[in-house]
């Protein structure tokens, strides 16, 4: 299990501890196959600027990826075989996740609060907006957390939006072990975010850090990729 990607923009802090839902608890973590060696990975376009990266850099469509003031330390897959067979995987993984029981629904979409979560599934089902708040995730070092923003069938489109947010990992948990379900777009400003964020739709990570991998576009196909990152 791999611990290592790393998007750097800014730094900020949080600090502050209040109990979350009991979980339904994840059996395994997903399986995403070769998309895992991947800190970015989306169908259709990404676009670095002002930011390091550790970890390779795919685009299944074979657009060459967009650097300005942009340090890549790992390899770019533009439109090759590594990119267009991660990118087949991660659709799997998409597609397997969404249907992942059983879940523990949490209902409020405006997160009120700083809370700890203890290792399990939880369902959003529908947006999930984290404003001036801390995530503390805390269990041992197998740990699974798994947050699913999206769920409902006829609700608003799942999209995750954090503004200095500050996802904190306690107890020995490790970040490679978090995963971000997102049935739309995600966005992350001036935020500290940890997991690996698979996402419908788009991936925006705007300021502050992203300790994890950044997964666009699982709502398209291997016909029709689909999903932008933009750092």
């Amino acid at each position: 299990m791999k611990c290592k990607h790393l998007i750097l923009l800014a730094s900020m802090g949080f600090a502050a501890f209040l109990l979350g839902p009991s979980p339904a608890l994840a059996q395994s973590a997903p399986t995403l196959g070769s998309a895992e060696s991947f800190a970015i990975l989306d169908g259709l376009k990404v676009t670095c600027t002002d930011s390091t990266v550790t970890g390779d850099v795919g685009v299944a469509n074979g657009t060459p990826v967009v650097q300005t003031n942009c340090t890549i330390d790992g390899t770019l897959h533009e439109g090759d075989a590594v990119a267009e067979a991660a990118y087949a995987d991660f659709l799997v993984a998409y597609a397997a996740l969404a249907n992942e029981p059983p879940c523990t629904q949490v209902s409020s979409v405006n997160a009120p609060a700083s809370q700890t979560f203890s290792p399990g599934v939880y369902c959003f089902d529908s947006y999930l907006e984290l404003t001036d708040v801390v995530f503390t995730l805390k269990g041992p070092p197998k740990g699974i957390w798994i947050f699913k923003i999206g769920t409902g069938v006829d609700s608003a489109p799942g999209y995750l939006t954090g503004t200095n947010f500050s996802l904190v990992m306690a107890g020995g948990g490790q970040s490679c072990n978090v995963y971000w379900w997102v049935e739309a777009a995600a966005t992350m400003t001036t935020s500290n975010f940890q997991g690996t964020i698979l996402a419908g739709a788009d991936i925006t990570v705007k300021g502050g850090t992203f300790n994890g991998d950044a997964l666009a576009g699982g709502a398209g196909s291997t016909e029709g990729p689909t999903g932008e990152v933009t750092l």
